[in-house]
């Protein structure tokens, strides 16, 4: 009798896997974090066009669009980087595919988009249209005068910048404490106006490029623009590379750039890069390590988990919050 219930209940459950196994969608994400069968209505001429257009996005990305895998309790993570391909990749700056920013994401791409879950989607409370990619900057003029006056205000702690004076002071001793600013050539990744650039000038950096959507002209020799489709034809290494509350917006559509999951991801390889040896990143996002989301289109509000995702390659050595703001210091370490 022990023996009949035991094959009983043995075949119950062998019965039951085999039914799971049946029902188990096992290709329902590839290793990207995209339905692999990219299922698209193909009546849907704006699907299939985001179809084709991740496709390329994803052309030499390797590991950089994979698998979080940070849980937040590291200071890094490491990961393989293919600079060549993520540095020529035009599909990653294309702008967007739609007349106005997108106000949906397709469903292939929402898993991806998440962090895999990670960043819960909600809608900000408004609709962003703000296309300037390749048109020229909000502040497009930068002059000495202007930079000059800013830079004043830096050094004696009065400059507002975009979000007021205490985050600026906030972020100017996070540089202060582990720039290494002096004599540094420094890349500056996202700005309306220049006074990350004065931070870094008053911070005794030898010069700034930025790397803007809008078409900067600067007429101070200390500071030069490029476009995200001219970082191909650097030859420059940078020492220090800074950015504040520009990362979280990459990739989600409101500034007229085309949707792309892992575009913040691919900024900061793309920095790693352009890096020298023993480079630092100073990074400043929205934070809020209990509930990180990406609050659609306006940005991304980021925990530790993929913060530290976002800045593979990059070791943690410093941080400070001043508001909803974090600022972060990375060191540029080793990939795998």
């Amino acid at each position: 009798g022990i023996r009949r219930y035991s094959n009983f209940v043995a075949g119950a459950v062998v019965g039951s896997l085999f039914t799971w196994f049946l029902s188990y969608d096992f290709k329902r994400f590839n290793r990207f974090g995209l339905e692999s069968n990219f299922a698209v209505d193909l009546s849907d001429k704006l699907g299939l066009k985001y179809r084709d257009h991740i496709y390329e996005v994803l052309s030499g990305c390797g590991d950089i669009c994979d698998t979080v895998d940070n849980d937040g309790k590291h200071d890094i993570t490491k990961t393989v980087v293919n600079c060549p391909a993520l540095l020529t990749n035009s599909a990653i700056d294309r702008q967007s595919l739609e007349p106005t920013a997108p106000y949906n994401v397709p469903d292939f791409m929402m898993h991806a988009m998440t962090y895999e879950g990670l960043m819960p989607f909600k809608r900000y409370s408004v609709f962003l249209d703000q296309h300037y990619l390749g048109h020229d900057a909000l502040v497009p003029e930068w002059t000495p005068e202007l930079i000059d006056g800013m830079i004043a205000n830096a050094t004696k702690g009065t400059l507002k910048g975009n979000y007021g004076v205490s985050a600026v002071n906030n972020l100017l001793a996070v540089m202060r404490e582990h720039g290494q600013l002096s004599g540094a050539r420094v890349l500056v990744i996202g700005s309306e106006r220049p006074w990350v650039e004065a931070c870094a000038l008053s911070l005794g950096a030898l010069n700034v490029t930025t790397l803007e959507y809008g078409v900067i002209h600067s007429t101070d020799p200390r500071v030069r623009s490029i476009l995200p489709s001219q970082l191909g034809t650097l030859t420059d290494r940078f020492d220090v590379v800074v950015s504040f509350s520009s990362l979280e917006h990459p990739g989600l559509g409101r500034y007229g750039d085309a949707l792309n999951p892992w575009a913040d991801r691919q900024a900061v390889a793309r920095a790693w890069c352009l890096s020298a040896p023993g480079a630092r990143l100073i990074l400043g996002v929205p934070f809020d390590d209990w509930w990180p989301r990406i609050e659609f289109n306006a940005h991304r509000v980021r925990g530790w988990a993929t913060l530290r995702d976002m800045a593979a390659n990059w070791r943690l050595v410093g941080h400070s919050a001043s508001g909803d703001h974090m600022v972060a210091a990375f060191v540029r370490s080793h990939p795998i």
